[in-house]
């Protein structure tokens, strides 16, 4: 069973390089960053959008977005890794406009914004591994201090005095996701996760803050259209394009181009079927066609080959293919064809996804919670034996207390202790077992 209670902080969900069960506010796709493959978005000289006209000569700004790691030790990640950031691309890149990007080693969030100079603020906490979290920068000039201001996951952990109107971005300004556009420092490369992203010509409120951490739409409209939004990328058609009507469109680089293949595909499609994935194509001909590999991905960055099957050769008919995926990923699963010539060249096809959705219950594994006199506790009941792991988060993200226990075959674990030695407050408990992730939201 999917057993969560009160109101979700963050959804589990699945997403564009990669869909496993995680804490997220949505079900949907988002961008993987990877420094390795040189994966990054680049949305062009700053002077040349448009729509941040806005934005240049003001004294308000906001940017949101959904961040997680997905490989901090990976070589290629860089000190100082950026998730968002407007900054000189041949100069220094701390001549930037904004940005959102680590610490040094990579612990903290910092937001820096530049009006009549440059300053910066980081989050309070440290940014854990494989963990969603919503990060809101704010810069209200309006106001006598305290107007520059960092929120994760809806909690303001950081902020600072400023002053002055958003600089116009000098000449050689651009805007990146994933990197620095500034080669020094190895591009100060992110290999991670990144979804939702807004930019904002005026200052959000707290409450704002915390509805779009929940609720996206109900601050920026199911249009997209809400006073103020200058851009909101989802990635919802694994593209970097604005959903926004100001199309601030960006380039996904490191991704290579499908080539031509040397085959007509007239479908390619998958399902569900059972415990399994079916996959099924057609071509419409084929010249010196040897055979396929069916490649699966969970990420959309690193695939795995999965099957081979012999092709037709050479053929100017119908000719239809299937197999079965009968290990497919919980959440979703990305595949495509790799075509293979007699000669040993190959084309790419373009992938298509498949939600695979496995519960607990699937596996036997009931979750009950309970909020008593004891405090808050949970109830694990599985069919077989299981390991799991407990972790207690408070609302600004800092992890509060963990823990790993084994419910045996059968058997039943009850912990009603988990709220002990806590302040009043809101907690967030996950719960992962079997690479699933439960959670629920508690108040004590």
């Amino acid at each position: 069973m999917k057993a969560i209670s009160e109101t979700i902080f963050a959804l589990l969900v699945l997403v564009f390089s990669l869909c496993q069960f995680e804490l997220k506010a949505q079900h949907n796709q988002y961008f993987a960053a990877d420094p390795t493959l040189d994966v990054y978005v680049d949305y062009g000289r700053a002077l040349d959008i448009a729509p941040f006209d806005t934005i240049w000569g003001s004294d308000k700004i906001t940017l949101t977005l959904w961040m997680r790691w997905w490989g901090r030790e990976n070589p290629d990640v860089g000190n100082w890794a950026n998730i968002l950031t407007m900054s000189d691309s041949g100069g220094s890149g701390d001549n930037g406009v904004f940005w959102i990007q680590h610490n040094s080693i990579n612990s903290k969030l910092e937001f820096a914004i530049h009006s009549t100079g440059r300053s910066y603020i980081q989050s309070s906490s440290d940014i854990a591994d494989s963990v969603w979290y919503h990060i809101a920068a704010v810069y209200d000039g309006s106001l006598p201090n305290n107007n520059m201001k960092l929120y994760v996951n809806g909690g303001q952990q950081s902020s600072r005095n400023k002053s002055g109107n958003i600089r116009n971005p000098p000449n050689k300004t651009k805007m990146t996701m994933g990197r620095w556009p500034n080669p020094s420092s190895g591009y100060r490369e992110f290999k991670g996760h990144v979804d939702e992203v807004s930019i904002w010509n005026r200052a959000l409120t707290t409450i704002e803050i915390d509805s779009i951490l929940v609720n996206p739409e109900s601050v920026t409209g199911v249009n997209y259209d809400a006073l103020g939004l200058v851009s909101y990328w989802n990635f919802d058609d694994s593209t970097a394009n604005d959903a926004t009507g100001n199309h601030i469109d960006g380039v996904i680089h490191g991704i290579s181009p499908f080539g031509t293949m040397p085959i007509h595909l007239s479908s390619f499609t998958g399902f569900v079927n059972g415990d399994a994935v079916l996959l099924s194509w057609t071509t419409d001909s084929e010249v010196d066609n040897s055979y396929f590999e069916v490649q699966r991905s969970t990420n959309g960055v690193v695939w795995k080959t999965i099957s081979e099957l012999s092709a037709a050769g050479n053929s100017n008919r119908p000719v239809s293919y299937k197999m079965e995926d009968y290990e497919p990923k919980a959440g979703t699963n990305y595949y495509r064809l790799k075509q293979v010539d007699f000669d040993g060249k190959f084309t790419i096809s373009e992938s298509i996804n498949v939600d695979v959705e496995v519960s607990f219950d699937q596996l036997g594994f009931e979750i009950t919670m309970f909020n008593n006199f004891d405090g808050f506790g949970l109830m694990i009941m599985s069919e077989d034996e299981a390991v799991y792991a407990v972790d207690v988060y408070d609302i600004q993200g800092v992890k509060v207390k963990s823990f790993t226990d084994q419910v045996k075959r059968g058997g039943v674990n009850t912990h009603k202790q988990i709220s002990n030695n806590l302040q009043s407050g809101v907690y967030i408990v996950m719960l992962r077992c079997n690479d699933l992730v439960w959670s629920a939201r508690f108040k004590i």
